[in-house]
């Protein structure tokens, strides 16, 4: 099995109002979305448009994007809103000692955690190569 994902807490609430699981051992959800700000081959200080940031900001814009998850289809199906599925806010991938490659091998620990457990990961970033791992 997958190595358990060490993630903190997001910086100002969680995606769309979600739950927050930052022990990954406890998560009991059907998905978890969960921030990976950082990316190759920057760092917050060396990239002028920061993002880093992105994870916080779309939490922070998720409340005004989707009002009412009753009145959201999943997989275009209306008798599935995105209410019917069980979901958390995983918290945000750290960034240890500046130490770029072992954020993106935490990264795909996590997709991979949630993958051994039947849970749908989504990633939020931060870094357009957050895809490339997983």
């Amino acid at each position: 099995m997958s190595s358990i994902p060490k993630t903190n807490a997001p910086l100002s609430g969680s995606f769309i109002n979600l739950p927050v699981v930052t022990d990954w051992q406890v998560l009991d959800s059907q998905a978890v979305i969960f921030g990976v700000p950082h990316g190759k081959p920057y760092i917050a200080s060396a990239f002028p448009n920061n993002q880093s940031t992105a994870p916080t900001a779309l939490r922070q814009a998720s409340s005004r994007i989707v009002i009412d998850i009753e009145a959201i289809e999943a997989d275009g199906d209306p008798h599935s809103p995105l209410a019917a599925i069980s979901m958390a806010d995983g918290g945000d991938i750290p960034l240890l000692a500046d130490d770029l490659e072992q954020h993106y091998v935490e990264a795909e620990q996590a997709v991979r955690f949630a993958i051994s457990r039947g849970i749908l990961p989504v990633s939020i970033g931060g870094d357009d190569g957050i895809t490339n791992p997983f």
